[in-house]
């Protein structure tokens, strides 16, 4: 496996070389690299309503939005926000849950954002056989996620405690409020075991049906946002913002929080780095869990990973678009983003 580490380090390797490479993780040619012609897709539209099919059964009615941060998290408002949730962590036993709801468990943890439990059609029925067959997905249980993908500084004080072992390369491109990349999965697992230890709560990797559930965030369409890729709203080479192809910035990842965030809170669910999630690849949605467990069957020697990355077309960033990366080979478009278990139920709205 050592050729698949190369052309991961430096991003002006001959294109061949990483066509050849990023095969392994399931990514389309076209999307990969500049040399190579890209065709856009024919519309996939996803499901909505009621779909007929025997393999997505009748869908309930969407949970309602809850209230989120601010949509810029540059904002002073999106600051004061920030502050507020290092200075006063909230926790089980002093607060309730509140779906949208951000908060950290310590200082130095990253912040996450209360996810309320709910349906959703996962996958679509569409062209690619991989997020095939759209099924209903009952997450059961709300849980709280990154409000961010994880950071180099949240990184770095695992690294200081001695719970992490490796200092993964920022490609040059600085760490201050940027997502830390060149991380394995077991890298992850490591630091999701520090932090665990730390706060006493349970902390993981979202499962691929969490995952998307969390990124789609009650809506149908594309890409959360809508069916269209519009300007500015992801960090992906096509989505038009600084760091784009053709963009005033380097091509390479922004600092976290730098778009909009989805309808529940969460910052870069599309694009920016690709995030690894638990499960084990399928080439299908066949046989998946409907209540939003981890696929632990099939092919472990390629794990999930989801959301695009900037160095992939915005097709990549589709919410349902699936891609798989081998566990012990790292990248720099590839990091990760937290989930923690909340044990207690969550305060509900008032009807």
């Amino acid at each position: 496996m050592k050729f698949l580490k190369a052309p991961l380090l430096a991003m002006r390797l001959p294109a061949l070389i990483a066509i050849l490479v990023l095969a392994a993780s399931g990514l389309p040619a076209d999307a990969r690299t500049k040399e190579t012609p890209f065709e856009v897709p024919t519309v996939e539209k996803p499901l909505v309503g009621n779909p007929s099919t025997p393999s997505a059964p009748s869908l309930p009615a969407l949970p309602k939005k809850p209230a989120v941060a601010p949509a810029n998290s540059n904002s002073s408002a999106a600051d004061a926000l920030s502050q507020s949730a290092k200075d006063r962590p909230l926790t089980e036993e002093t607060e309730t849950y509140k779906p949208g709801r951000v908060f950290r468990d310590c200082p130095e943890c990253p912040e996450l954002v209360v996810v309320p439990a709910g349906i959703f059609i996962m996958g679509l029925n569409g062209r690619k056989k991989n997020q095939k067959p759209a099924h209903r997905v009952n997450i059961t249980k709300p849980f709280a996620m990154g409000r961010y993908e994880t950071k180099f500084s949240e990184w770095q004080a695992c690294v200081d405690a001695a719970g992490c072992q490796r200092s993964p390369d920022d490609h040059k491109w600085g760490r201050k409020g940027r997502p830390v990349i060149n991380v394995t999965y077991h890298d992850a697992m490591e630091y999701l075991s520090w932090i665990s230890k730390k706060t006493g709560h349970t902390y993981r990797l979202p499962t691929e049906a969490e995952w998307e559930y969390a990124n789609r965030a009650g809506t149908t369409t594309e890409w959360w946002w809508g069916d269209k890729v519009g300007k500015n709203k992801a960090n992906c080479k096509d989505c038009k913002s600084k760091w784009s192809d053709g963009g005033t910035l380097a091509h390479g990842s922004a600092p976290v929080g730098s778009f909009p965030p989805n309808p529940f809170g969460l910052h870069d669910t599309t694009a920016n780095v690709f995030e690894w999630v638990q499960d084990c690849w399928n080439k299908t949605h066949k046989g998946a869990p409907q209540d939003g467990t981890a696929r632990m069957q099939g092919n472990c020697r390629y794990r999930v990973i989801r959301g695009g990355s900037f160095y992939y077309y915005s097709k990549v960033g589709k919410s349902a678009y699936r891609a798989k990366n081998p566990p012990n080979v790292k990248s720099y478009w590839l990091g990760f983003r937290v989930l923690r278990e909340i044990k207690r139920e969550i305060e509900q709205p008032a009807k």
